[in-house]
Parts: structure tokens; C-alpha cells; sequence
């Protein structure tokens, strides 16, 4: 009977000892995770702030642009102004004429670059609106 007790304490014992294993091991598994989601969230923060800086750099850089290729399509705008008033000069002209040949040959050369200097804007604004969306995408990803 006596053997019988040992063996049931000796059980009891090792019952305690497997539960009490099982806990620091579920212990140490937490506080890793926790560091670990510590470090990452910490991480996330230096991974806005380079995002951000990379925005900031590109939206820089696309404000600069604007200013060039708005000063161009003002250039432009004058000069089809000039080129439409030479127009209703040459109207009553015969489309023969030297005159009125020599500015169709301009006229058509300028809108070559017209459209050139367009579609340059066109281009930039299409980045310019997705640098601004990517901001807010940044904004409302790293919201807290």
C-alpha cells in the first residue's frame, strides 16, 4: 500500500512539475511576442517616415516640374494667340499664297509642340495626383 502512495504522489509530482514546465514555456513564449510586437510596430514607424521622405522628395520635385512646364505652356498660349490672330489676317488671302503657306507650315510646326508641351502636362499631372493619393494612403495606413 505504502508502494501505491510513493507511486501516486510520484505521479502528482511529475503532473506538477510538466504543468509547471508548460507554463514558463508559455511565459517565455509571450514576452517574445511581445518584444517582437514591440520592434515591429517600432519599425513600422521608421518605415513611415522613409515612405514619407520619398513623398516629400517626389512631390519637390513635381512642384518644380510644374513651375517649368506651366511657364512653357504660357509661352505656348501666347504664341497660338499670336498665330490665331495672324490667321484672321490671312483668311481673306487665297490658300495659294506664299503668305498664308509660310504660316500654315508655322502654324502646324507650333502645334506639334503644342501638343508635345500638352501632354507633358498631362503627364505630370497624372503624377502629381498619384503622389498626392499615395500621401493619403500613407497618411490613413500609419494613422494612429
Amino acid at each position: 500500500m505504502v508502494k501505491n502512495k510513493n507511486k501516486v504522489s510520484t505521479m502528482k509530482k511529475q503532473a506538477f512539475d510538466g504543468i509547471k514546465k508548460l507554463m514558463c514555456m508559455f511565459t517565455l513564449v509571450f514576452f517574445v511576442i511581445s518584444l517582437t510586437a514591440a520592434s515591429v510596430s517600432a519599425g513600422s514607424n521608421d518605415t513611415y517616415k522613409a515612405e514619407k521622405t520619398k513623398l516629400d522628395t517626389e512631390k519637390a520635385k513635381l512642384e518644380k516640374e510644374k513651375i517649368v512646364i506651366l511657364k512653357e505652356k504660357a509661352q505656348y498660349e501666347k504664341e497660338k494667340q499670336k498665330l490665331e490672330t495672324q490667321k484672321k489676317k490671312l483668311s481673306t488671302k487665297n490658300k495659294t499664297d506664299k503668305e498664308y503657306q509660310n504660316w500654315l507650315k508655322n502654324y502646324n510646326n507650333f502645334l506639334a509642340k503644342y501638343n508635345k508641351c500638352l501632354s507633358k502636362y498631362k503627364t505630370w499631372e497624372t503624377k502629381h495626383n498619384n503622389c498626392l493619393k499615395n500621401y493619403q494612403v500613407l497618411e490613413q495606413k500609419y494613422k494612429k
